[in-house]
């Protein structure tokens, strides 16, 4: 077999005659920094240490030095999480966890209400757990045999494994420890070993219903904030106390602009004065898009399903939308974003080519299911107004639209003090729908617009959405601009 090790700033070529693992090929050539792996990446896929190889390949090596070792390690910080809960209270059930930008949280059954001496104790327990570089072994093994294998024992956990299936059909194999004191499942490969998982922080814990509905068993969520560095670690947990002293839910009330109320979760209650801001925020972006050669135009808040069926939201989005079922049978969906609305709008009549290019915009109204543990003031919130346009033009228009919305966004966030704007573009998921010469074209589209205003960006392998790739804008302020 020809095999080529990329490590972080190094290439290696070995022929092996021998089916052999990473760990072993690490052990034998030494590659270097090969004693600060912690996963690998053959071909397009990530695998643990003790993956076999069997075939000519290239195995790209992943440390902590690398941009995504945090996003790569938060499946193993939840394995150590639930380790140390198992070790407290063997009775345990580990249910579901979800990964985060910044960590991710984890929801038990059958636990005490875990309060500050719990939490203080799970956290000490995992810190020796990594001090003791205990090994992670395990197995793939199929969705379907993860469902099985939990059944009777802990029917939420092969409930919430059911729910894959529904929502992507990329999700085909798991990952299980070969740990007697861990009776659990995960999504991504772990890391080698213990001690790669020190730099963590339990945050908090609170009570969250079993897929949000209160009639359901009551959950204990861990959130935990984890890092492939002691320095992410540092650097984030002081953001988080500067953060705090300005938190906006906080300073919205002093101020009398808005709150939130648990009957409607994830929804705002205007003030008055914060909504005169929100209407001169809208009146500002008006301006902004009239004088760009849009029109306003509104569409309905309540559409029928079988909109969403041709949209394809239904089949892909289903899970994050409300709907409900009338008396008289039909079923109907709040709409999670406008875009259905707005090609029935542009159907409605004939159009002549020399109408286009189009620039409808519209300040909808959306509504999303988000988890209730995730749900965080105006960042995080189920109800919202999107500022959204959608521009019907021929596809020889296309690269100059994109150029020219480009153009209009950067001049936006640069009015509010955005000046440091870094852009990401981002490609087909493994979920999709469209040909794959649409999804090249579109892509390259996108890709060209930036180059030809030559904006620098990084490229988000498999990001996008379902029905397209997107240019996604993210907007720092790096200092405070204050009128005198």
């Amino acid at each position: 077999m020809n095999i080529q090790i990329i490590s972080h700033q190094n290439a290696q070529q070995l022929s092996i005659e021998d089916p052999i693992s990473i760990a072993t090929l690490l052990e034998t050539y030494k590659p270097p920094g090969y004693k600060k792996v912690f996963l690998a990446k053959v071909g397009s896929r990530y695998v643990d240490l003790q993956h076999l190889i069997t075939e000519d390949c290239h195995i790209q090596l992943i440390t902590s030095q690398d941009d995504e070792a945090s996003m790569l390690q938060r499946d193993s910080f939840a394995y150590l999480l639930v380790k140390s809960v198992l070790n407290l209270h063997p009775n345990a059930k580990p249910i579901q966890y979800q990964t985060t930008d910044t960590g991710f949280y984890y929801d038990f059954a059958e636990t005490p209400n875990f309060n500050e001496d719990h939490l203080n104790d799970i956290s000490n327990g995992m810190q020796n757990i990594v001090q003791q570089k205990q090994p992670i072994v395990g197995r793939d093994v199929s969705l379907t045999d993860a469902i099985a294998y939990f059944g009777s024992e802990n029917p939420l956990k092969s409930e919430h494994l059911k729910q894959y299936r529904e929502q992507s059909e990329s999700i085909t194999t798991l990952f299980q420890p070969l740990d007697d004191s861990v009776n659990d499942i995960y999504i991504f490969p772990l890391v080698a070993n213990t001690s790669f998982l020190p730099n963590f922080k339990i945050t908090h814990v609170s009570g969250a219903y079993w897929q949000g509905d209160a009639s359901q068993p009551m959950l204990q969520r861990i959130y935990v904030t984890c890092w492939a560095t002691r320095k992410q670690l540092t650097d984030y947990l002081k953001q988080q106390e500067e953060a705090a002293k300005r938190d906006h839910r906080k300073l919205s009330q002093q101020l009398d602009l808005l709150h939130f109320d648990e009957r409607a979760p994830g929804a705002v209650f205007w003030h008055a004065k914060g909504w005169k801001i929100f209407q001169l925020l809208t009146g500002y972006l008006r301006h902004q898009q009239e004088e760009a050669g849009y029109i306003e135009v509104n569409t309905p808040d309540v559409m029928d399903r079988e909109l969403w069926e041709i949209s394809g939201h239904w089949q892909n989005y289903k899970q994050q939308m409300f709907a409900v079922e009338t008396p008289d049978e039909k079923t109907y969906a709040l709409k999670p974003m406008s875009c259905p609305g707005a090609v029935c709008l542009y159907g409605h009549d004939l159009k002549s080519y020399r109408e286009l290019p189009l620039k409808m915009a519209e300040f909808g109204k959306v509504h999303r299911y988000e988890p209730s543990g995730s749900l965080h003031g105006l960042m995080r919130v189920r109800h919202f107004t999107q500022d959204d346009a959608h521009i019907f033009c021929t596809k020889d228009q296309l690269l100059s639209e994109c150029v020219s919305t480009i153009r209009l966004i950067y001049k936006i966030y640069q009015h509010f003090g955005f000046d440091n704007i870094s852009i990401k573009v981002s490609t087909r998921p493994k979920n999709r729908i469209g040909s794959e010469q649409t999804w090249d074209f579109l892509e390259q589209t996108l890709i060209q617009s930036l180059q030809d205003i030559d904006i620098a960006y990084e490229v988000s392998e498999g990001e996008g959405a379902f029905y397209g790739p997107k240019i996604e804008f993210t907007g720092v302020m790096d200092k405070i601009h204050a009128k005198k």
